[in-house]
């Protein structure tokens, strides 16, 4: 396989990845959603709002956490478990755009938290 079928590859799977995790905060929201409505159908919108603001900032927050201690790990044995000799050197400048991709994202989301607050 060529260094760029391999990079190619490891962008694909990224992709994969990615959408998952998309897939999953998109489940967790509208289950989250769903199971304190019921709770909250009577309440009244400000009471509503923080119910579901607490639940979403902890979401958030334990995500955030779990960012940093699995990225942590994950790039101390990355050449041991990860490093694809098919997509050679060229994995790094997909790793450096994919992590610059990971911190514009982050920096949005957090911009917009920001932004939203009251």
């Amino acid at each position: 396989m060529s260094a760029s079928a391999g990079v190619a590859v490891m962008l694909n799977n990224f992709m994969h990845d990615l959408s998952v995790a998309a897939f999953f905060c998109a489940a967790l929201a509208l289950s989250v959603l769903r199971r304190r409505w019921r709770a909250l159908r009577d309440k009244s919108p400000a009471e509503i709002e923080a119910a579901l603001e607490a639940a979403f900032t902890r979401v958030a927050g334990w995500s955030f956490l779990f960012i940093i201690l699995f990225g942590a790990v994950r790039a101390w044995t990355y050449r041991d478990y990860e490093w694809s000799n098919a997509a050679q050197h060229g994995q790094l400048t997909a790793l450096y755009v994919k992590h610059g991709v990971f911190v514009l994202l982050i920096g949005c989301g957090l911009w917009r938290l920001r932004r939203s607050q009251h």
